[in-house]
């Protein structure tokens, strides 16, 4: 299962969540999963990566507010984890890339 989440566009993800088909924590700590396994080939350049349980965190919560509210409720790309550049400032994310930004 998770082989098969990895190859998913995020339009198919999308159209998978809407119809309850996955959860935004099962395919986040799919993703999380494969980030930390490949961690050693500089793929991800990041010096924290106890920070992705904060990614799934999220995650379980806006299936419980999917799970109150319904899906539709939601922004469309709610739940989709979208990696950033290195360089990019992002409040509780350091950038690891060695940039002074």
């Amino acid at each position: 299962r998770e082989r098969h989440l990895y190859t998913l566009s995020a339009s198919q993800y999308i159209s998978m969540r809407r119809d309850g088909k996955v959860t935004c924590e099962e395919y986040s700590s799919a993703l999380v999963k494969r980030a930390r396994y490949y961690r050693l080939y500089n793929q991800w350049i990041y010096s924290s990566y106890d920070l992705f349980d904060k990614l799934i965190t999220g995650a379980m919560e806006l299936d419980a507010l999917a799970a109150s509210k319904g899906v539709e409720s939601l922004a469309p790309l709610y739940g989709l984890p979208i990696p950033m550049k290195g360089t990019a400032a992002v409040i509780d994310y350091p950038s690891g890339s060695g940039s002074g930004v």
